[in-house]
């Protein structure tokens, strides 16, 4: 499971399961990276439940 972050500043892939991570980057710094994965790990139930309310199990 993973998510596509997208912003002004660059996109990513970050992997939900089996632990939050970093899969990919392109153009965010460091320190908006960081706040990706501690916005991801906070919200990671949310995450989960939406994604599999759209994919399905």
């Amino acid at each position: 499971m993973h998510i596509h972050v997208r912003g002004p500043n660059g996109e990513a892939k970050v992997w939900i399961e089996p632990v939050v991570s970093l899969m990919d980057s392109k153009d965010f710094s460091r320190r908006e990276l960081a706040d990706i994965i501690r916005q991801v790990i906070k919200n990671r139930t949310a995450i989960e439940r939406a994604w599999h309310e759209h994919f399905g199990n």
